[in-house]
C-alpha cells in the first residue's frame, strides 16, 4: 500500500471514508442481527421436527413388532414419488424451501391385510415426511450460518479494522498538519523579524 500523503486533500478523502464506513456499518450490524434471528428460528423449527421424527419412530416400533408377527414384508410398503421444492429469498440468501412431498404406497389387498396396515403406511409416510423436511431445514440452516459468518466478518472488518485505521490515519494527518502550520508560523515570524532588522 503506498503512503498516505499528509496533505488536506488526503485528510478529507480519509474523513469521507470514515463518514462512509459510519454509515454502512448499522445497516450491516441489522442484517447480521436478522440473519442471527433467522438462525434461532431454524434451529427451533429443527429441533421441534426432530423431536417430532423421534416420537414417530417410538410409535413406528410398534408396528415392526406388529409386522415381524405376521411375517408381512415391510419394505416398499412407500416409496418417495416426488419431491417439489422452491427458493425462498431471506435477505439476499437463497434458501431451499419444501412445497410437496408425494408418495407411492405399494399394493396389497385390504382383505388379505391386518386392520393395522393403514396405520402403518401413514406411519410410514409421516416418517418420510418428516426425514425430508429435517433435511431441509438442514441445508437451510448451512445456508443462513455461512450467511451470518459473513456479515460478522464483514462487521468486524468496519468495526475493528476500517474504523479504527481511517481514525488513526486523520489523527496522525491534523498533527502533521498543524505541525505543519507551526513551522509555517515560525517560519514567518523569523522571515518577519530579519526584514525588520
Amino acid at each position: 500500500m503506498a503512503r498516505q500523503g499528509y496533505t488536506k486533500t488526503a485528510l478529507k478523502r480519509e474523513r469521507d471514508d470514515l463518514a462512509l464506513y459510519r454509515r454502512f456499518l448499522p445497516s450491516l450490524d441489522l442484517k447480521r442481527q436478522h440473519f442471527q434471528a433467522a438462525v434461532e428460528r431454524e434451529r427451533q423449527q429443527l429441533a421441534e421436527l426432530e423431536a417430532g421424527r423421534q416420537a414417530m419412530l417410538d410409535e413406528a416400533a410398534e408396528w415392526l413388532g406388529l409386522l415381524a408377527a405376521d411375517g408381512i414384508d415391510g419394505r416398499d410398503i412407500v416409496r418417495i414419488a416426488d419431491i417439489a421444492g422452491g427458493r425462498e429469498n431471506l435477505l439476499g440468501a437463497e434458501l431451499p424451501v419444501l412445497e410437496e412431498i408425494r408418495f407411492e404406497r405399494s399394493d396389497y389387498s385390504l382383505l388379505d391385510a391386518p386392520l393395522w396396515m393403514d396405520g402403518l403406511v401413514l406411519a410410514a409416510e409421516e416418517i418420510l415426511r418428516l426425514d425430508i423436511e429435517v433435511e431441509f431445514h438442514h441445508r437451510r440452516l448451512a445456508i443462513l450460518q455461512k450467511e451470518l459468518t459473513v456479515l460478522t466478518q464483514r462487521v468486524n472488518l468496519f468495526d475493528k479494522v476500517l474504523i479504527p485505521k481511517a481514525s488513526s490515519t486523520i489523527r496522525r494527518i491534523n498533527i502533521v498538519l498543524g505541525d505543519q502550520e507551526r513551522t509555517a508560523v515560525v517560519r514567518a515570524k523569523i522571515a518577519k523579524k530579519r526584514g525588520e532588522d
